[in-house]
Formats: C-alpha cells, structure tokens, sequence
C-alpha cells in the first residue's frame, strides 16, 4: 500500500505542503524540493517554508504595508514599476493591480526562484547596487539596510556608506517619475544623514513622510498574530518623492499611524490630501 504523498506522485499531481507537513518532512527538505519545482504551492506556503528555512535576516513588506506603498505611488496602467530589492515579491503583488509592467531585481537566488517559478514574477537575480536597473517611471522598495563594504564613485554622500542611502540615491536617478521606499526613521533625523535629507529636499518633491507602527514586521507566518511582537528594532517610515518636482513651498503629507491595522486608513487620508493639493 503507498502511502498519501507517494499516491498523489503516482497520480501525477505535485505534493502540496500539507501532504509534506503529514509526512514530517524536515524543513530544510521541503524547501530543497520547492526550489526543484516539485510541490504545489500557494503564495502563503511559499512565505510560511522561506521564513521557516532561511527568513531569519530577511524582512519581508506584510500586505497591509505594501498595499499602502503601492497606492502613495499612484501607478498609472502604462506605467512601468520596479522594485530593486524585491525578496519574495511583496511589493511587486500589489503593483500588479495597476500595471502589468512591474519588474524586480534580487540578490538571494533562492528568493528569487521561489518568487518566479511559484508567483510568477518577473525578476533578475543581481546585486542591485552593482547592476544596471530597468528603465521604469516608478520605484517602489524596502531596500536593505546596514553598512556596506566600499563606496562606488557614484556614491555622493560623507561618511560610512550605507545600503538604504545608497538604494535611494540610485533610485532617485532611474526612475521617472515618483519613488515610494521604506526607510529608518534615523534617516529623517540622524545629523550623520543630514547630506542626503539637503539632497532629497533641495533637488526633488519630498511629498509624503510616514511613520509605520514598531509592531509592522513580521519573521514566520506561522505567527498566530503576524504583528503581535516586533522583530525588528529599527523603527521605520515611509518616504514618497516626486523626482521631477522641483522642490517648492507646499505641503507635505505626514502620519504616524499607531498600529498596522491602521495602515488603510493612511492611504484614505492621503487621496484626500492629493484632492485638496489639486494633485
């Protein structure tokens, strides 16, 4: 008699994760087997064996996060996004329901495979601080942070280079038209930063400054509640920033939502903003 999992092989038809999670199978093996192709997987699944298998360093954008990037970018159907640090795809999903022209670039290969055999994206394997972006009119991201070995004669800015700085600042020369990226909030007050805040206020339309909630990321789905402990002490915000507005005397959105269930409720406030900019 075979048993369950070795039936549905015989049938033809890929294991899903619960016929692996019934058959105890380690992590580190159901992972290996979706990186060959061999599972039928959903999204959740995808998210639940890569945070169980290798997540610990990685903080993926949750959906109420990336839903709120998305809209402050206001994508238009002909308008093509990329996302330069795009991990599972977190922030490419929500784009996709305003354009189908969204790209991603990744450095992890295995991110990257399950993030295109499993979800169907398009993304390139490559270190984004060291490979030509696509052209694209928006930029939408979470990019690393942290100090990063060596500064590239593109690099502008005094002092320790940075992943998040350096991220934005290649951001702000590649896109067309607006870049949405999460940030730490050190960056809006830290005096080491002050170069690259003259930088984005001198030469560019700073249009929106958020604060997310400290309870905004999560480590492993398998949470009971995703947003119920912290994993991350860096405190974090959203920039959004007009690159060809020239800077000006106007009005820039600001919020400080106190919880992630709130997060809707910022993009409701900022469609009312932009009415009464007359934007």
């Amino acid at each position: 008699m075979k048993n369950q999992l070795d039936l549905i092989q015989w049938m033809d038809k890929k294991p899903t994760l619960t016929d692996c999670k019934r058959r105890r199978m380690q992590e580190r093996q159901i992972y290996d087997m979706a990186l060959k192709g061999e599972l039928d997987l959903s999204r959740e699944d995808v998210l639940d064996i890569h945070y169980g298998s290798r997540g610990a360093a990685q903080f993926f954008t949750p959906d109420p996060a990336a839903k709120l990037l998305a809209g402050l970018a206001e994508i238009q159907p002909h308008e093509t996004v990329l996302d330069p640090a795009a991990g599972l795809g977190n922030l490419m999903l929500p784009a996709l329901k305003y354009t189908d022209k969204v790209k991603g670039i990744e450095l992890v290969w295995d991110t990257r495979e399950l993030a295109t055999r499993y979800l169907d994206l398009d993304i390139i394997r490559a270190d984004a601080l060291e490979a030509e972006w696509p052209e694209c009119d928006v930029i939408l991201m979470n990019p690393p942070f942290g100090k990063f070995n060596g500064k590239p004669d593109w690099y502008p800015f005094k002092g320790q280079g940075k992943k998040e700085i350096a991220f934005l600042h290649l951001a702000m020369k590649r896109a067309k038209r607006r870049v949405v990226s999460i940030v730490p909030n050190s960056l809006l007050s830290n005096r080491d930063d002050i170069p690259i805040r003259k930088y984005l206020l001198e030469e560019h339309g700073v249009l929106a400054s958020i604060s997310l909630p400290p309870k905004t990321f999560w480590k492993s789905t398998r949470e009971i509640n995703k947003w119920r402990w912290p994993v991350t002490g860096t405190h974090t915000g959203i920039l959004v920033i007009d690159v060809e507005r020239p800077p000006g005397n106007y009005e820039i959105f600001m919020s400080t939502p106190p919880n992630v269930d709130d997060l809707p409720e910022v993009l409701c406030q900022w469609h009312k903003h932009r009415k009464k900019q007359g934007d």
